[in-house]
């Protein structure tokens, strides 16, 4: 009988490679709540993103939280592990659209004496530099254009519908 003495092999094994699935990001407006971002790696690892215009839009974990309007970079990346290597990052445009302005508090009316002040004010926000428009019954009111419309020395003429 042949008997052997035990050879010492090495057995190498080398880091797998792995890719990151991350599709186009849907537009959004300005305002709108946080929403869940869903890349997958293929190796089955977490995946790390990143926002490139931190004053568009803010990332933390896979939760985006929108900051202004304009346009950013949201990066997906994954470092690897022991068994794999680290993915190539994907990167993918997120458009965040303006809001619409919207009016939070709509104007009061009320009951004044005769001759006397009586003023009007609408709280609205929304982006940029916001215009105003007061109308009565209807009417436009040339030069009212603040958020604010005082009416002077009032009589009964000046009530009707403001808005």
């Amino acid at each position: 009988m042949l008997f052997r003495s035990p050879v010492s092999q090495t057995l190498i094994v080398n880091k797998a490679a792995q890719t990151i699935n991350f599709g186009p990001l849907a537009a959004r407006t300005f305002g709108e709540a946080p929403f869940a971002l869903t890349a997958t790696a293929s190796s089955g690892l977490p995946v790390s993103y990143a926002s490139l215009d931190l004053s568009v839009a803010t990332v933390s974990g896979n939760i985006v939280t929108l900051i202004g309007p304009g346009f950013t970079t949201i990066s997906a990346s994954q470092a690897g592990n022991a068994n794999y290597n680290p993915a190539l990052a994907v990167a993918q445009l997120l458009t965040v659209n303006p809001g619409l302005p919207a009016i939070t508090t709509n104007p009061v009316g009320g009951v004044t004496n005769g001759g006397g002040l009586f003023i009007l004010q609408v709280i609205a926000t929304g982006p940029g530099q916001l215009g105003y428009q007061w109308f009565k019954n209807g009417a436009l009111l040339a030069g009212a254009t603040n958020a604010s419309l005082g009416l002077t020395n009032v009589n009964r003429a000046s009530g009707g519908s403001y808005v």
